[in-house]
Parts: structure tokens; sequence; C-alpha cells
């Protein structure tokens, strides 16, 4: 397992360009040992509470980062973009984002910045796989709404804003 100084930590939340006031959520309750296929849930919320209070934990070696949960130390955003193909779209997206017990592969992540000053995030693990947020705006209540998996190109729906805390 990776892990960052306190140094190398920054405080944010994540916000859709698609969808303006739609924040990445990360319920990480049950996620409490290493699992091959993740657990927990991440999906979209219309405000900024704890389960949207994120920490990028920076790699300043190799220029990665992982993103954790700060409601849920050690739980952090893993992708599964193992199905998710170059030169092919996906309407609804696909692959798989959930939440993972410590860092590894499947939970590294690079920033493409656009020139629209937002940012796509990549994986490592999957070069191909772009995480894609998905939400009806207005839309979230206690567990959250709409849809958090991966996209094979950058568009409107992999475009976010990382907002300082």
């Amino acid at each position: 397992m990776s892990s960052g100084s306190t140094t190398n930590m920054l405080r944010v939340s994540i916000e859709s360009q698609k969808f303006p006031g739609s924040f990445l959520r990360m319920d990480g309750r049950d996620v409490t040992k290493y699992s091959d296929s993740g657990g927990g849930t991440v999906n979209v919320q219309n405000y900024v509470g704890t389960y949207e209070t994120l920490i990028i934990v920076n790699y300043p070696d190799d220029n990665t980062f992982s993103i954790m949960s700060s409601a849920f130390p050690n739980v952090y955003l893993r992708m599964d973009g193992s199905d998710v193909k170059s030169g092919e779209t996906y309407a609804q997206g696909a692959g798989k984002v959930n939440c993972q017990w410590g860092s590894y592969s499947w939970e590294k992540f690079r920033f493409e910045n656009q020139e629209d000053g937002t940012k796509a995030i990549a994986s490592v693990q999957f070069p191909n796989a772009y995480l894609r947020m998905e939400n009806v705006t207005g839309q979230g209540g206690p567990s959250g709404a709409g849809t958090v998996n991966c996209q094979s190109y950058i568009g409107s729906y992999e475009k976010f804003k990382i907002n300082v805390l």
C-alpha cells in the first residue's frame, strides 16, 4: 500500500462541469479491509458534506495521486476500467468505480488539464479509462444519486472542477 505524507495531501471536493452543484460522493462504511472487487458506494451528491470531502494524496515521484475519503480514513477511490477499450464509446459509461481499503495500482490517477480550466481524471492502471460522472442537477438525498463510472474519452461528463476546501 502506498501512503503519502501529510504534506502531500490536499482537502478538496470534486464537482462535475456538466452538472454544476453535483459532487463526487464516497460511502466507505463497509470498507474495512482489502477486497479484490472493492466495496462501498461511489455516486453523486448535490452538496459538499463529509462524504463529499475528499483528500488528494499526491505521489510526486511519479506525478500520480490517489483520492481518499476524509470520512473513512484509508478508504480510497477505486476504478476498474478493465472493460473500457480505446476507440469504443459507451453511451452510459462502462467499468466500475467504488472504494478500496488502501491505495494500490487501481487507486492511482493522473490529472489531464483541459482547455476550459477543468481537469479529467485518468486511471494509471487502465490508460484508456477516465472518471465519468452523470447526475440530474438537484438530485441527491441521504444516499446520493447518479452514476460514477468510466469512459474511454474525455467529453463533458469527464471534466471536473477540483475545489480546494
